[in-house]
């Protein structure tokens, strides 16, 4: 994935990739503003830490990959810190537009993410009338 962005990044070709959000993902935000490419985020979350684990103990029972609870408290928790750093790379410039989403699934029923939050540079252009308790 790395390679990937920085080649893009280099050839000043558009593209887009997903992350968990790691800290090499804002530098390369950083990056790619500085190179004059127009940065977009959405975050996608899907409730709080502990339907996290229950859905990836879920789908680990249906036979896909799984991870130990441990680990997906710390990726939850780094997101969530990450999340506050998007904000902060929205509000300077480093980041044009953010959008924040909100994915719960009631009872396991896949449903269409619904927008908490859509930023420009620090400016809400659309606020959601309530956000989840994670926001």
């Amino acid at each position: 994935m790395r390679d990937f962005i920085e080649e893009h990044l280099e050839a000043r070709r558009s593209f887009t990739f997903e992350t968990t959000l790691r800290d090499v993902t804002f530098e390369q935000t950083r990056r790619a503003t500085a190179n004059g490419f127009l940065v977009q985020m959405a975050f996608i979350a899907g409730g709080n830490v502990e339907e996290h684990i229950a859905r990836v103990s879920n789908r680990a029972e249906k036979g896909g990959h799984s991870a130990p609870p441990d680990s997906l408290r710390e990726i939850y928790s780094r997101a969530m810190r990450h999340l506050v750093d998007a904000l902060d790379q929205n509000r300077s410039g480093g980041i044009e537009v953010l959008s924040v989403y909100h994915n719960e699934r009631a009872s396991g029923t896949p449903s269409r993410p619904q927008l908490v939050v859509h930023l420009l540079r620090g400016r809400p252009i659309r606020i959601a009338p309530t956000a989840p308790d994670w926001f």
